[in-house]
């Protein structure tokens, strides 16, 4: 997904007391682990090691705590929330967390020269390998191959139909069937045996006919050798493809919802910005929480949760999905 990247930071001040996400609003896999042991709460991952080395070097002591409101750090009613309102109401001197940097963030905390990367992508669900799979034979054209070979076949059918029938032929008229429909008929089921290269018992008796006729299976031939190697190519290469693999095609489809972890960058990042897709992207997510409040959970295995059972995409960090 095209348009931001992430970026963990460690934003650093004189330290006593710290903030570290919760297992239920900022925990991140492999940076900030919340463990459950015994009754008692360990934190563990990439961040946390970097705590315990920084404190090991300066010889300092510290507490742990996290926000009560379980997000990460929004303006709301003109006020910071999560992990930056602890911060900035100097109630932590440090925050230790995967936090991305932000412009509206670097104007009332500091960051560290940021020390990992990350992109965006859209994780949904695989996809049944054994469903559909009759409709393989129509997935090799475009729909609109389809459709234009469709008003192609009809459209030579009925032409060469009125071409034979306005042509005066008299060695021919006397012989020919005076139903029109059979007539239509055997011209139709040519046509469409050309397309799946069985031909016709139909021939046209005047040289125009002949002429549209040889034109259409001139174009069944090229047609058949197309959708052959099509078939050649999907048969070698049966990597499942996605439905969409950008947020244009994504917002262009009616079949999957989507949504992402709720008091991050990406609420205002989709609520404010004047890019059209983005645009279009909040404007799905809002529809949904009109009857669902908790679209956005601040939990990101219900997201995962989501994609796993249901058409569902969750917009995330690549890291999201391959440290799961």
């Amino acid at each position: 997904m095209p348009g931001f990247n992430w970026f963990t930071t460690v934003v650093l001040q004189v330290i006593w007391e710290f903030s570290v996400p919760s297992y239920f609003s900022n925990e991140w896999t492999a940076f900030v682990i919340k463990r459950v042991e015994n009754g008692s709460v360990r934190f563990d991952g990439l961040c946390i090691q970097l705590l315990q080395e920084l404190a090991k070097q300066l010889n300092f002591s510290y507490t742990l705590v996290e926000p009560e409101d379980r997000e990460w750090g929004l303006i709301l009613n003109d006020s910071w929330t999560g992990l930056v309102k602890l911060l900035v109401n100097g109630e932590v001197d440090m925050i230790v967390a995967p936090m991305t940097v932000t412009q509206s963030r670097a104007t009332v905390i500091d960051f560290t020269v940021p020390y990992f990367y990350d992109h965006s992508a859209l994780i949904m669900g695989k996809q049944d390998p054994n469903s559909n799979k009759w409709l393989t034979i129509l997935y090799l054209f475009r729909y609109e191959v389809l459709i234009c070979i469709l008003v192609s076949l009809i459209f030579s059918t009925v032409f060469l139909f009125v071409l034979e029938e306005v042509t005066p032929v008299l060695s021919w008229t006397d012989e020919r069937s005076t139903d029109l429909q059979t007539r239509y008929g055997d011209i139709l089921w040519c046509h469409f045996g050309s397309l799946v290269t069985n031909g016709g018992a139909y021939i046209p008796t005047t040289g125009s006919g002949r002429t549209v006729l040889a034109c259409w299976w001139l174009f069944a031939v090229i047609l058949a050798s197309t959708y052959r190697g099509n078939l050649i190519a999907f048969l070698a290469d049966r990597r499942e493809k996605p439905p969409f693999s950008n947020l244009d095609e994504m917002v262009q489809q009616d079949t999957y919802k989507w949504g992402f972890v709720g008091g991050t960058l990406l609420v205002p990042l989709f609520q404010e910005s004047n890019i059209s897709v983005y645009h279009k992207v909040w404007h799905g997510v809002e529809e949904k929480m009109t009857n669902e409040p908790d679209w956005l959970s601040l939990d990101g295995d219900e997201h995962l949760r989501r994609a796993v059972e249901s058409q569902y995409v969750y917009l995330a960090e690549e890291s999201s999905f391959e440290m799961c």
